[in-house]
């Protein structure tokens, strides 16, 4: 059945898509535009100064202006990409600065005074459509990707550093590694192997409180945990994968959730003196149904994630999959915000809106697990090839997918989505 006021609130979100990208298409060809007109009157004056052609630290020395503002002259007007001419541009001050030290050279007095219109023009540009030149250049980052991800990266390790600070603990590593089996009680569906923890894990205060989910589409109650090899876990203590934890003493608290079992630990040293690495592994049976169900439940996508629970450098979530399993289907990846409204599920139209439009993308490591190989811990394959033979999967039989993503946002969820395909015909 029909949800009226969820259609009406995504068919909104289209209307809202549409009215902003007609408005990005007139911002674009005005600062194509504007790009066009700054390169060009530059490129003139430039060329007019004698002595050239001209570094950096020439142009700095004769007109006596800041290098890092010459540096970034020369190469914006070097850009083939109008766009990104704008983009690189020094600003409206140090442009006007550039042009009062041209005068004095006695350079071309109309270039000088063409290239003083396009600085205005610019000028009005960042005031109409931006209000300052840093929300511009976060406009125009769209359109570059390069300029993206370094502004995007920058701004991740600043709200990594901010979040450190506020939580009291951050880790190098935050890690969610999901072995999908066929399952032999339920057609359709697989088992599902989950391995997740911390490596690096560093705590600044006593209150700090390492936190670890594991959601679950189990409808009975109370939630069943297994270790890894089949047998029900007492404890969450029975989960962790003692050879690859360097803090043995860890006792877990488990909390549960309707349908998510929360993991919390904080013991007076853990992360405390040094850095530590914690890692649980559980198996989950008939946890994922792998072919569409009733189109009318909406279920078109299954999914896998990382929930962002401490500041991290490093997410990492790795797929691995039997060739009966989403055979001919590629991944894509989707990053929420799921501090408002908390556990994200993908197929969910409305939670499109606190999707964050990241650049990350699904890597393809081949067949097997040593495709896997991790800087940041050299037992990782170790510790994959250990899972797979509890489980009783060759390692080298599997397809192998990473979404890997530098300086998380804290409190996002990282998904990797696998279209369901309809049951076959019996």
């Amino acid at each position: 059945m029909d949800n009226p006021g969820r259609n009406a609130a995504v068919g909104a979100a289209g209307h809202k898509e549409r009215i902003e990208s007609k408005v990005d298409a007139t911002l674009n060809e005005r600062l194509t535009r504007m790009g066009q007109e700054l390169s060009a009157t530059f490129s003139t004056l430039i060329d007019a100064m004698p002595g050239g052609p001209h570094r950096a630290s020439d142009l700095s020395r004769k007109l006596r202006v800041n290098k890092d503002a010459s540096s970034r002259l020369l190469r914006a007007i070097r850009q083939p990409d109008p766009v990104a001419v704008t983009y690189m541009i020094p600003g409206p001050d140090p442009l006007r600065r550039i042009l009062t030290a041209l005068d004095k050279l006695k350079v071309d007095s109309a270039a000088i005074q063409k290239a003083r219109t396009a600085v205005q023009n610019f000028e009005d540009i960042i005031a109409s459509e931006a209000g300052d030149r840093g929300a511009l250049d976060a406009i125009i980052s769209a359109w570059l990707p390069e300029a993206r991800e370094k502004r995007e990266l920058a701004a991740k390790q600043t709200a990594f550093r901010g979040m450190t600070l506020i939580k009291g603990m951050s880790c190098d590593l935050s890690l969610n590694v999901a072995l999908l089996v066929p399952s032999p009680r339920k057609k359709f569906y697989a088992d599902f192997v989950a391995l997740m923890g911390v490596k690096g894990l560093r705590r600044f205060n006593d209150s700090a409180r390492l936190q670890m989910a594991s959601w679950t589409c189990q409808v009975e109650q109370p939630l069943t945990r297994r270790q890894i090899d089949g047998s029900p876990a007492q404890s969450a203590n029975e989960l962790r994968l003692k050879d690859y934890c360097s803090a043995h003493g860890t006792e877990f608290e488990q909390h549960e959730l309707e349908n998510t079992i929360l993991y919390t630990v904080a013991p007076p040293d853990v992360g405390i003196s040094a850095a530590c690495d914690i890692v649980m592994a559980e198996l989950q049976q008939d946890a994922m149904m792998v072919v569409r169900p009733d189109s009318s439940q909406g279920e078109g996508h299954a999914f896998i994630s990382n929930e962002i629970t401490t500041p991290a450098r490093v997410s990492i979530l790795d797929v691995l999959l039997p060739d009966e399993i989403f055979a001919d289907v590629e991944p894509t990846v989707q990053v929420f915000d799921a501090g408002f409204r908390g556990f994200v599920d993908v197929n969910d139209p409305l939670r499109q809106f606190d999707r964050y439009r990241t650049n990350e993308q699904v890597h393809d490591c081949g067949r097997g697990v040593a495709g896997l190989r991790l800087a940041e811990s050299s037992r990782y394959v170790e510790m994959l090839e250990y899972a797979c033979s509890t489980v009783g999967v060759a390692p080298n039989s599997l397809r192998a997918y990473r979404v890997r993503v530098e300086y998380p946002i804290y409190g996002s969820q990282i998904c990797m989505i696998f279209p369901r395909k309809p049951a076959p015909a019996d």
